[in-house]
């Protein structure tokens, strides 16, 4: 569970709305970034050790502001957040969200304020979403280094084996994944459906780590991604 700090007097439950809806795209931004950044030197064997704390602080702060400053400053006519209620309040109104907002955002990055036990279950959480997200980045554009020689695909199910190919089948070294290929199905085909399996997931703006699985389904075993948090479950191939 999320640390939920106190909520000024002057946030309204309509305030909270946009407050999340630009939480929610911070962190889509924080994710993209960090893939981006990686994508960016997926050559350099040391690439995934460069988005440190003091690296994702900055960009995050960073981040905050931008997208701040953009609902600060946008037009009544466009709707960047998919989201009107902003448009109808007054500026003194708009003025307090977003120093609810700013507060908010920026003590996610100040932990000296809080208790012992609060501080250990602020820590767990960032700790969680960092490992998932370096756990997506990895398994969606397969950067280790043994990786980009060698153009491994590790199973989405076990994380442990290694995802193999002959005349019939696509199955894993480890475990017992086994998907029947096709005329035009292979490896690469099954890498680049994860990768959108993945996207797809992030883009729902959920943050909690999917899981795969096999399923068979009137007569047809295929692969499922599927995430109990935001209901997602999707045929992968």
């Amino acid at each position: 569970m999320r640390y939920h700090r106190p909520i000024s007097q002057c946030t309204t439950h309509s305030h909270m709305k946009i407050i999340n809806k630009v939480r929610i795209n911070i962190m889509k931004r924080k994710v993209k970034y960090v893939v981006g950044h990686l994508t960016g030197n997926k050559t350099q064997p040391s690439a995934a050790a460069v988005v440190g704390s003091d690296f994702m602080d900055v960009t995050f702060r960073d981040i905050v502001s931008d997208e701040l400053n953009k609902l600060k400053n946008t037009d009544t006519d466009v709707d960047i957040w998919d989201y009107h209620a902003f448009q109808t309040h007054t500026d003194t109104e708009c003025q307090d969200i977003l120093i609810e907002m700013q507060r908010i955002f920026y003590e996610d990055l100040t932990a000296s304020q809080y208790t012992t036990t609060e501080q250990d279950d602020y820590e767990g959480t960032w700790e969680e979403e960092d490992d998932y997200l370096a756990k997506v980045t990895l398994e969606q554009l397969q950067l280790k280094t043994d990786q980009i020689c060698n153009k491994e695909v590790w199973c989405p199910i076990c994380k442990q084996g290694e995802l193999k190919e002959d005349h019939r089948l696509i199955y894993c070294t480890r475990c017992k994944l086994q998907l029947s290929r096709g005329d035009e199905v292979n490896v690469e085909i099954l890498r680049a459906r994860l990768a959108e399996a993945h996207s797809d997931h992030l883009e729902r703006g959920c943050m909690l780590a999917p899981k795969f699985c096999m399923e068979t389904r009137f007569n047809l075993t295929a692969l499922y991604i599927q995430c109990e948090a935001c209901s997602i479950f999707e045929i992968v191939l």
